[in-house]
């Protein structure tokens, strides 16, 4: 990202394509992300340290209130997460309700040093001219980002 002459945000091109996948994703494919993060989780849970792994994903499924047969479809991608199994996969292990449908927003550290490094702009930009262009600068800004 970088800050242009009056105010404008320019954003470089793999990163508005890296915007706009992140944003295409569908509500299966986040799920099954999530199912990942999940299944990262569980096997790794103290309570499954030292137990054979045959067997894991059925005690997986047997904790998210499925069988092993159906979850084993779901895992293999024979089969999508329905609203049903991801909301008792959120209860089970604790989570918000929906968060099986909410993408991980992780920011990456070079996104967030551009970020830091447009912000440092914005705010010298700021300074350097009055209350309302400010404002308006800020306005456009936000107008560019909430176009496709």
């Amino acid at each position: 990202m970088v800050l242009l002459p009056g105010g404008r945000l320019n954003v470089i091109s793999s990163q508005k394509s890296r915007i706009r996948s992140h944003a295409l994703k569908s509500t299966h494919q986040i799920r099954r992300e999530r199912l990942e993060q999940l299944l990262e989780a569980f096997l790794h849970d103290p309570s499954e340290v030292g137990l054979p792994e045959v067997g894991r994903y059925g005690r997986f499924a047997a904790k998210v209130g499925t069988s092993a047969k159906s979850f084993s479809h779901v895992r293999q991608g024979r089969r999508n997460i329905g609203n049903d199994l991801a909301r008792r996969m959120e209860s089970a292990f604790g989570k918000p309700r929906n968060w099986m449908d909410t993408p991980d927003l992780e920011i990456r550290a070079s996104t967030r040093t551009a970020m830091q490094a447009v912000l440092a702009q914005l705010l010298q930009r700021a300074a350097e001219i009055d209350a309302v262009e400010t404002h308006r600068a800020l306005l456009s800004i936000i107008d560019r980002r909430n176009v496709p």
